[in-house]
């Protein structure tokens, strides 16, 4: 969670509170360097095959930021990169498909708030376009 916090979680805010485009290098830079090597061989989650503490505390921000992907907001191709981290993208799909994560995050609803508060911000910079996010 630490690690998390620390190494990627600016990504996410850097993309969503400053606007910042094409953030994508830098996340998958950090995933590969802090999060891999914390990612296990031969299990789906942290500490087995259940979904545990560290995957509770992360889950909003994995799946924000596999949405940030999507969405175009991490710079063009940043999904299919971060789809290359093979214990990365397992370990999302993972955390997504989660009943309890599936159960209280609305995909529609964050997608709309998540457009909008960046359209907002990039307004303000002058950079509402600037790097062909879906919006």
């Amino acid at each position: 969670m630490e690690t998390f916090l620390l190494k990627v979680n600016p990504i996410y805010y850097a993309a969503v509170i400053k606007g910042e485009p094409d953030l994508g290098p830098s996340l998958v830079e950090a995933i590969n360097k802090f999060i891999v090597p914390l990612l296990p061989e031969k299990t789906t989650f942290i500490i087995g095959d259940k979904f545990g503490l560290a995957e509770i505390l992360v889950s909003p921000f994995v799946v924000r930021l596999f949405l940030l992907a999507k969405l175009g907001f991490l710079g063009e191709g940043a999904d299919l990169k971060l789809a290359e981290i093979s214990k990365w993208d397992a370990w999302t799909k993972a955390i997504i498909a989660n009943e309890s994560v599936k159960k209280t995050f609305n995909w529609e609803a964050e997608a709309r708030k998540t457009v909008d508060r960046i359209r907002k911000v990039r307004e303000g910079k002058g950079t509402a376009t600037a790097n062909g996010a879906k919006v």
